[in-house]
C-alpha cells in the first residue's frame, strides 16, 4: 500500500510518556486553525475537553459511559452516547483520540463518512506489519493479521465476553473484537471515505505503536 500521508516533525523527546500526549496536543493547536468549535469524540477522562474549553472553543464531549467523564467541569457540554450510533458530526475540529483502536472496520468507515469537519485529529494505536509478522505490539496472541489489499492491519481481542466489557471503562463498549489499521491503510481510509486532502503523521511517534495523525480538507 502506498504512503500517502506526510510526516509532521515535532521533538517531544524532553517529556514522559502523558505529557508527550498533552505538549503534542497543544502544539498541534499552535499548529493548525480549530475554528470556533470542538468535538471530543469518546472523550473519557474529559482532559482533552477541558483543554479545549481552557483554550477558548466551544467544546462538547461525548462518550458511552459516563463513569469517567467529569460532569462537574462546566462550559462543556457532556453527551452520553455511544459514538458509534452517531449520524452527523458537525464541527469546526474534531477530537478523535483513544477511541479507533476500540472500533471494528465497518464502524471506523461509518464513523469517517459521519464526521463533517474541516479538521480531524487523531490520536491512536497502530498495526506494523511487515510481510506477516506483526512488529509492534506485544499481546500479539489476541491477533489477528489481515493483509488485503486495502485493508491492512490487525484485529485485536477486546475481550471473550460482553458482560466483561461492562466493568471495563478503558475497553470497546460494546466489541469483543477491533480493528488496529497500519498508518498506510488508515491514511488511506481519511482519503476515501473521510474526503480529506492532506494527511499529516507526527513522527517520532508517541510510542511504538501510538501516534497523532492529522487530517485537513
Amino acid at each position: 500500500m502506498e504512503r500517502r500521508y506526510e510526516k509532521l516533525i515535532m521533538d517531544l523527546s524532553e517529556f514522559n510518556y502523558e505529557n508527550k500526549i498533552y505538549q503534542g496536543f497543544y502544539n498541534i493547536h499552535k499548529e493548525f486553525k480549530f475554528g470556533k468549535t470542538v468535538t471530543d469524540l469518546g472523550c473519557g477522562h474529559g482532559k482533552f475537553s477541558i483543554m479545549s474549553r481552557d483554550l477558548g472553543y466551544d467544546v462538547t464531549g461525548i462518550d458511552a459511559r459516563n463513569v469517567r467523564i467529569p460532569l462537574e467541569e462546566k462550559n462543556i457540554t457532556w453527551k452520553i452516547q455511544d459514538v458509534s450510533t452517531l449520524d452527523i458530526i458537525e464541527s469546526d475540529t474534531v477530537l478523535y483520540f483513544g477511541l479507533l483502536y476500540h472500533l471494528n472496520y465497518e464502524q471506523q468507515v461509518k464513523l469517517l463518512k459521519s464526521i463533517k469537519t474541516d479538521l480531524l485529529i487523531i490520536n491512536t494505536h497502530f498495526a506494523v506489519i511487515d510481510n506477516v509478522e506483526i512488529k509492534n505490539i506485544t499481546n500479539k496472541d489476541k491477533l489477528s493479521i489481515i493483509n488485503e489489499d486495502k485493508i491492512q492491519g490487525v484485529i485485536y481481542e477486546e475481550s471473550k465476553t460482553f458482560d466483561s466489557l461492562k466493568n471495563r471503562p478503558l475497553a470497546s463498549f460494546s466489541n469483543l473484537t477491533s480493528f488496529w489499521p497500519t498508518l498506510d491503510c488508515l491514511t488511506d481510509m481519511l482519503i476515501t471515505f473521510g474526503k480529506y486532502t492532506k494527511v499529516y503523521v507526527v513522527e517520532p511517534y508517541l510510542m511504538s505503536d501510538r501516534t497523532y495523525i492529522i487530517a485537513k480538507k
